[in-house]
């Protein structure tokens, strides 16, 4: 089981292209960097990030170390979901590019991690929820997709309710620089669906 190394570790400045290395070594040294940015207590449960076609990567804190393990272990609370062509866009080519600009990673950057550890607040929002929140990030004149789920990989696949943002609005509501009610007020954010359940569930990334 890959942990991350202690002590503040510099960033890994190489952002890896194929998946494996990036959940497994590239995440763990961003976590050693700073990991009073995720939490050091233990999470009550995993998340999974999940790559279509792709694989599954758990995420969780146990023993106050963190541990990153390949698969969807039987206590995952919530599953976060992306095709292989807009993970390489959004996780992999944005992020090299940024830190060919300016030789490390953003606050946003880095903040884009945060939904993958289990908090006590998350875990009370995933209790509550039933069925999947999707995510169109416009990107650079694309539209990409990213899923949120309660429970394990397949647990649902038709969006209960779809929030349409820009990449960038929806990277500073990670960071807790933008609030989504004023997005959603100014027209920056736009939901589809349940209303409801998109407020609810828009708490996991705010």
């Amino acid at each position: 089981m890959p942990r991350a190394p202690r002590g503040n570790a510099p960033a890994a400045l190489s952002v890896p292209s194929d998946p494996d290395a990036f959940f497994r070594e590239f995440f763990p040294a961003q976590y050693a960097r700073d990991p009073k940015r995720y939490g050091t207590a233990d999470t009550p449960g995993a998340a999974v990030f999940h790559i279509d076609g792709g694989g599954s990567w758990s995420v969780r804190i146990a023993r106050s170390r963190l541990a990153v393990e390949r698969g969807a272990p039987a206590d995952t609370r919530l599953t976060i979901a992306v095709s292989r062509p807009d993970f390489d866009a959004v996780f992999v080519r944005r992020t090299q590019d940024e830190v060919a600009r300016t030789g490390t990673l953003s606050e946003l950057s880095r903040d884009a991690f945060v939904p993958l550890f289990v908090t006590p607040r998350r875990l009370a929002i995933v209790e509550r929820a039933r069925g999947t929140l999707r995510f169109d990030l416009d990107h650079e004149g694309d539209r990409r997709a990213l899923s949120i789920t309660p429970g394990a990989p397949g647990a649902s696949s038709e969006p209960r309710a779809t929030i349409r943002v820009a990449l960038d609005d929806f990277l500073q509501l990670l960071s807790r620089k933008k609030n989504p009610k004023l997005l959603f007020v100014t027209g920056r954010l736009k939901v589809k669906g349940d209303l409801g359940f998109a407020l609810h569930m828009s708490g996991l990334v705010s």
